[in-house]
């Protein structure tokens, strides 16, 4: 009753009822998220077995958020409010009413249902993020709305970009349909926010937030602390300093660092939205996630590292991840997560020049993100010309060329663009991206299914390995490692718990703080596998897949890195000469890599490679899980894509045909 959303709940109801399409424009922390939902179940909307679904962009978000639902309603998580995010469901299909869940996953469910008939009003949130799902679904919607009149749709935004929205859904049936309108809801209750910058430039700018949160501990009132970084390995460096180097606060006030990412077990999520216990001030670590998605009671200081990590498009036109700048949207959005209980303050680290300097939004991720997965999904619901999708913000025409073109290399779409059946259906089907997902579906060709399950598994979860220092990630990965490359490593790791859990509870755990590894990434890994296998057996593609053993015997390693080829063949890396500059060519893109420090095959680099991703520095692009493969497997796996150039001086020169 204390939320601002408060007052204007009838306001709300009426427009719904007025209008096919409501834009609600809020500030995070107001109540939209958790009220809007709750609203509609009570004003009706789910009577008749129909469901009100919110998306949200960050399956953390919508885990919490479902929690946070299901006490306000007096239910479990389950029952009458249900999530659904990639590899964790916890609805029922007869029982739930309101049900929150990833777009991917909304997605997903317009595959089977194109009508998305059992809903009776969608609410996209955080739609302002530009997510390339959201920006996909937000297309989708606008078709599924002049079919069905009587669908509700709300559109959710922190910022001031609504008229944008509005406007996509006004013109779908002509300016003067009047079919959508915008709400802005009240505000009051936020407190002015201080904001301080650098007066210098730093080197390094964890040491530096580390070091910031150390001295408010010891110098500001109780009140607690959030820290923005970009990733999950800064992060845990982070907490682990502050652990070890925090001094005493007033009144000999103890701090309490916990973290909070994406990857991060559910259990451990929670205990950043708990109340600081008693004697303690708690420091959050967070990625960008606690931006929008989250809100964290009793934040009073803010220090924003001034930097985000980034899905892209890699100069190798594969899929990477870099870290950029932040916009002064998402500097903006961080400090006012200070303001939300008492007047906050804000420390971001750059200087007020720099500041200025940012750019004023993040562009959307349908701008500069591989859209091979997106197009993949419009191609399976039957929408055959993607270049006359109606997108909110239309893409790049030379990155849908470079989705088609490597949908048609994996064998899922033919040379007219059209989706062969049924591979090109099973891999929109899956989970997956499309690279792991073809990886999947040629493993039974080279006898490996088990482990192909364990691969995408472990692809598709964090680094099980908790190693901030170099000299700690060269150990950690010492046992497992093998001259394959990083993807049968990270089989080795699996295989190696997977015999520690037989052994018990407590023995599993002591060996995993031993080997420096996450035993929580290591349990969602294994759910993933899981589902992975029942979604095998489901779609047909292995009678058997469901009762998949875990991998055992003496399975070639050649065949599995066969397998992973089948897959990656497009994130093919040579190895170059020293006179050629050194690291690695990609095939693709003809692009310059390196190995990442952490692999492997650092030390040892072979002829050849294909790799999962790519991480890009200022200085560098490092290619992420490489495996060794040899150099005829291309052109024998994927010889529509690779042609043997036999003129060169070498004997077997591999180029694109």
């Amino acid at each position: 009753m204390r939320l601002p959303i408060c007052e204007s709940r009838r306001v709300l109801l009426y427009l719904v009822e007025r209008y096919q399409v409501v834009v609600v424009v809020g500030h995070t922390g107001c109540g939209k998220t958790t009220q809007i939902p709750q609203y509609l179940h009570q004003a009706g909307w789910t009577a008749g077995g129909r469901v009100v679904a919110c998306t949200q962009p960050r399956r953390v978000a919508v885990t919490s958020v479902a929690q946070r639902v299901a006490e306000e309603m007096g239910e479990v998580v389950g029952g009458v409010v249900g999530y659904a995010v990639r590899f964790d469901e916890r609805f029922d299909h007869q029982r739930t009413r309101v049900k929150y869940l990833t777009d991917g996953m909304l997605l997903r469910e317009l595959l089977s249902d194109p009508l998305l008939s059992r809903y009776s009003a969608l609410m996209i949130d955080e739609a302002h993020e530009r997510s390339l799902n959201t920006d996909v679904l937000l297309g989708l919607l606008r078709k599924v709305l002049r079919r069905r009149p009587e669908l509700r749709l709300l559109v959710s935004s922190a910022t001031v970009d609504a008229v944008t929205f509005r406007d996509f859904f006004e013109t779908s049936r002509g300016r003067d349909a009047d079919t959508a309108t915008v709400v802005s809801l009240p505000s009051h209750g936020a407190h002015p926010v201080d904001l301080f910058f650098l007066e210098a430039p730093i080197a390094d700018y964890v040491e530096y937030a580390v070091q910031t949160v150390s001295q408010l501990h010891a110098a500001e009132p109780p009140g607690d602390i959030l820290l923005f970084l970009t990733g999950q390995q800064e992060v845990e460096i982070a907490v682990s300093q502050l652990a070890d180097r925090a001094p005493r606060g007033p009144g000999g006030l103890r701090l309490l660092p916990l973290p909070i990412y994406a990857g991060l077990h559910s259990d451990a999520q929670r205990r950043v939205f708990e109340p600081s216990p008693r004697g303690c001030r708690k420091a959050v670590v967070a990625t960008n996630i606690a931006e929008t998605s989250i809100t964290i009671d009793g934040v009073v200081c803010v220090v924003d590292c001034g930097f985000t990590k980034l899905a892209t498009c890699s100069r190798a036109g594969q899929h990477a991840i870099v870290v950029t700048p932040e916009s002064r949207a998402n500097a903006r959005q961080r400090a006012g997560r200070s303001g939300r209980v008492r007047p906050g303050k804000c420390y971001a680290l750059m200087t007020e020049a720099r500041y200025a300097a940012l750019r004023e939004h993040a562009a959307p991720e349908m701008a500069r993100a591989s859209l091979a997965g997106a197009v993949l999904q419009l191609k399976a619901l039957g929408i055959d010309n993607v270049l006359r999708f109606e997108f909110l913000s239309p893409p790049p025409p030379a990155a849908l060329a470079r989705a088609l073109e490597l949908l048609y290399a994996l064998g899922a779409l033919g040379p007219d663009g059209g989706l062969i059946e049924p591979r090109g259906r099973l891999l929109a089907q899956l989970p997956l991206e499309p690279a792991p997902g073809a990886m999947l579906l040629g493993a039974s060709d080279e006898g490996c299914v088990p482990e192909a399950l364990t691969l995408a598994a472990m692809l598709a979860v964090h680094s099980p390995f908790a190693s901030p220092r170099p000299a700690d990630a060269a150990r950690a990965r010492a046992p497992f490692a093998v001259h394959e490359g990083d993807a049968l490593t990270l089989l080795n790791v699996h295989d190696a718990w997977v015999r520690k859990r037989r052994l018990g509870t407590a023995k599993c755990a002591a060996w995993c703080r031993r080997q420096l590894l996450h035993e929580r990434v290591l349990l969602r890994a294994a759910q993933v596998r899981a589902q992975l296998a029942r979604q095998l057996a489901t779609l047909g593609v292995l009678p058997t897949a469901a009762a998949m053993p875990e991998r055992g015997g003496t399975t070639a390693t050649n065949a599995i890195c066969r397998a992973v080829a089948r897959g990656y063949f497009a994130s093919a890396a040579e190895k170059q000469s020293v006179a050629g500059g050194g690291g690695y060519r990609a095939i693709q893109r003809e692009a310059c890599l390196a190995l990442h420090p952490n692999s492997v095959l650092f030390r040892a680099p072979p002829d050849w490679i294909v790799f999962h991703e790519t991480v890009l520095t200022t200085t560098q692009e490092h290619v992420l899980a490489a495996t060794r493969v040899e150099g005829g497997w291309l052109s024998e796996l994927a010889p529509h894509f690779f042609a043997v150039d036999r003129g060169r001086k070498r004997d077997r020169q591999l180029t694109l045909d």
